[in-house]
């Protein structure tokens, strides 16, 4: 595997901002989007939400060019599987339990996205854990845990699929 360098063309210093930027949008967008969505259906929301990530992608595609797609034909089922849940089910799961629950309790447990893409990068991919991503991995489900009742409970079926929407 190569260095940070090698993955990119941003300095170390760039990657480290343009990740903690990435993070704080995370962390801010459930609480953001929640007063949004009142009173629309969750296919609706979640289709919003893709009509807005189009709408970004376009831009970038004016300013940089078309990327290149080179989808193998073998690539094609999981290509497919990867729109379903990540572009249909997910989204749809996510915003029904935010249309159910409080702003707060689904934010912390979309946290548990971590914990699938972890696991998913060890089991799948074959990736190595260190003591430093244990560390981070439990100080972040803990966060989430301890902030977990300050705002009350979720109920069960909406919980559930905000889990879900974060495993698929």
């Amino acid at each position: 595997m190569g260095t940070m360098k090698d993955a990119h063309n941003l300095s170390r210093t760039s990657a480290i901002w343009v990740t903690l930027l990435s993070a704080g949008l995370f962390g801010i967008a459930t609480p953001a989007v929640k007063p949004l969505i009142q009173g629309i259906d969750a296919q609706l929301g979640a289709g919003f939400l893709y009509l807005g990530m189009g709408s970004g992608l376009g831009v970038a595609y004016l300013f940089r060019g078309r990327p290149s797609a080179g989808i193998l034909p073998s690539e094609t089922p999981w290509l497919a599987l990867s729109l379903l849940s990540g572009g249909i089910l997910a989204p749809w799961l996510i915003f029904w339990g935010l249309s159910q629950s409080t702003a707060t309790a689904t934010s912390l447990l979309a946290n548990t996205e971590v914990v699938f893409s972890t696991l998913l990068a060890r089991f799948l991919f074959g990736e190595h854990y260190s003591s430093r991503l244990f560390l981070g991995v439990g100080l972040i489900v803990g966060g989430a845990i301890a902030l977990s009742g300050a705002e009350g409970t979720i109920a069960l079926l909406p919980a559930i699929a905000v889990v879900c929407a974060c495993a698929l």
